[in-house]
């Protein structure tokens, strides 16, 4: 059975993470961390008393680099999982962050928030690919996993939504540095059909903003009430305004 690192490696993650969450979430009472086998599971302790499972961390051998998988409450259990930054492994605080950005009972980020300013850089040798769709027109493989952004009613809503394995990890705001990331997707190279179909099977029911957080958008402002799963199936989707 793994060992866990050395008491003091873990009273200073633990103090990494406690600091991070204050910063980050004044209203959570507190973050806790236990070890069991080698792996550190993080918790958000909530003001009315319930504990909220955010993920599990593995040691690697190195105090600024932990393992990261995700916390699913569909099925009470931690998957391995990429961050932002694209490695399977991190700083305990990109991870706290990635974990708080999740769509979950008690939401520690709020749909909305700006989270990111601009996109995480893809791995070295990954490229976007062009969907097909105007719902989600950008997705790359990165190992066993997929990146996939999902355009939102600008300006009602920011201008991307960022998923890996349609899990949410933030949205992006229209900034410079976003159009410098994202060629026009008619210049990148495609999908094929059945990587195409695998996207959208794992990207279903999370076309309207907010649908991550359980809250799909319904105002009349903005299209997010038509983007279902059959118009995101549509080949070449045309770009939306919220006339449509």
């Amino acid at each position: 059975m793994p060992k866990n690192p050395p008491e003091s490696m873990l009273h200073r993650l633990r103090q990494r993470m406690s600091r991070c969450a204050r910063e980050r979430w004044p209203h959570v009472d507190a973050v806790t961390v236990r070890f069991r086998a080698g792996f550190a599971y993080v918790a958000a302790e909530l003001p009315d008393g319930h504990s909220l499972p955010l993920c599990r961390l593995h040691f690697t051998g190195v105090l600024h680099t932990w393992g990261f998988a995700l916390y699913l409450a569909g099925n009470d259990s931690c998957k391995d999982n990429v961050l932002p930054s694209g490695p399977p492994a991190g700083s305990p605080e990109e991870a706290l962050d990635c974990a708080g950005a999740q769509p979950c009972p008690v939401r520690l980020i709020s749909p909305g928030d700006p989270i990111m300013k601009s996109l995480p850089p893809l791995p070295p040798q990954v490229a976007w690919h062009d969907t097909g769709t105007g719902v989600f027109p950008y997705a790359a493989r990165v190992g066993e996993h997929w990146w996939v952004l999902r355009l939102n009613d600008f300006p009602e809503h920011p201008l991307y939504t960022l998923f890996i394995d349609a899990q949410v990890i933030g949205d992006v705001e229209d900034d410079p540095a976003t159009w410098q990331q994202l060629p026009s997707p008619a210049t990148l190279p495609t999908l094929t059909a059945p990587e195409r179909a695998e996207v959208l099977h794992l990207m279903a029911g999370l076309g309207p903003y907010g649908a991550e957080a359980g809250t799909p958008c319904a105002g009349d402002w903005c299209t997010c009430s038509i983007l279902t799963d059959e118009y995101a199936a549509r080949p070449s989707s045309p770009p939306r305004t919220s006339a449509e």
